[in-house]
C-alpha cells in the first residue's frame, strides 16, 4: 500500500510539474497557428517590374521573388516589413518607406539571387538577370 501511495504521489507531482510546460508549448503553438508575424523582418526592394508586379527583395538570408497582388505604390529601394523567407505564401506587408500596406505572394526564396531569377518568367526578369 505504501508503495502504491508513493507511486501515485510521484505521478501527481510529475503532472503538476509538467502541466505548465505543456501549457506554455500549447500557447506558443496557438500563436503560430493564428498567423503572427513572428519571423517578420525589414527587407529592401532591390528590383521592381511595374508591368509584371514582380519584385526581388534582399533578406538577411538571401533573396525572394515576390509578386504584388494588391494595388499599392512600390519602388526600388523601398523597405518592406514581412516574412519573405518561405515559399508559396500570401501576406500583407507594410511598406515602411511610404507607410502603406500591400498584399504580396512570395513565389520563391533562395540563398542566392540566381536561383530566384530562374523561377521568374522571362518577360519579367531584370535586363541584367546575371547580376548578383
Amino acid at each position: 500500500m505504501r508503495k502504491e501511495m508513493s507511486t501515485t504521489m510521484h505521478t501527481n507531482m510529475s503532472i503538476i510539474e509538467i502541466l505548465p510546460k505543456r501549457f506554455s508549448a500549447a500557447c506558443a503553438l496557438a500563436l503560430l497557428a493564428c498567423g503572427t508575424n513572428a519571423a517578420a523582418e525589414l527587407v529592401r526592394v532591390e528590383w521592381f517590374n511595374r508591368q509584371c508586379g514582380a519584385l526581388i527583395v534582399k533578406t538577411a538570408l538571401g533573396y525572394a521573388y515576390v509578386q504584388q497582388v494588391s494595388p499599392g505604390m512600390l519602388t526600388e529601394g523601398d523597405t518592406l516589413d514581412g516574412d519573405f523567407e518561405r515559399d508559396a505564401r500570401m501576406q500583407e506587408v507594410k511598406n515602411t518607406s511610404t507607410r502603406t500596406s500591400v498584399t504580396v505572394w512570395v513565389e520563391k526564396f533562395a540563398s542566392d539571387k540566381q536561383t530566384v531569377l530562374e523561377h521568374m518568367p522571362a518577360s519579367c526578369k531584370p535586363e541584367d538577370s546575371t547580376a548578383k
